[in-house]
């Protein structure tokens, strides 16, 4: 599976090469998967596939005077 990387990061491997963002790799899909779930990469889609890209959303505690709820926030 080919992925973009979205946040620098080292090879898991080779610790002194270096995945920089933009990069388009190739992993298996194993491997795809496990930096897709960290946030390192997305699946590079291909052509003439429309492009969908998930709103990043973090969730943060807010406190005040009804006291503590969750708001989504985009990156």
């Amino acid at each position: 599976m080919k992925l973009t990387i979205i946040k620098e990061f080292h090879d898991i491997e080779d610790f002194s090469h270096v995945f920089q963002v933009g990069d388009v790799v190739e992993f298996n899909n194993d491997r795809a998967k496990e930096i897709i779930s960290l946030g390192l990469g997305e699946e590079l889609h291909q052509e003439g596939e429309e492009l969908h890209q998930e709103e990043r959303k973090s969730s943060i505690e807010v406190s005040g005077k009804g006291g503590k709820r969750l708001t989504n926030i985009e990156d």
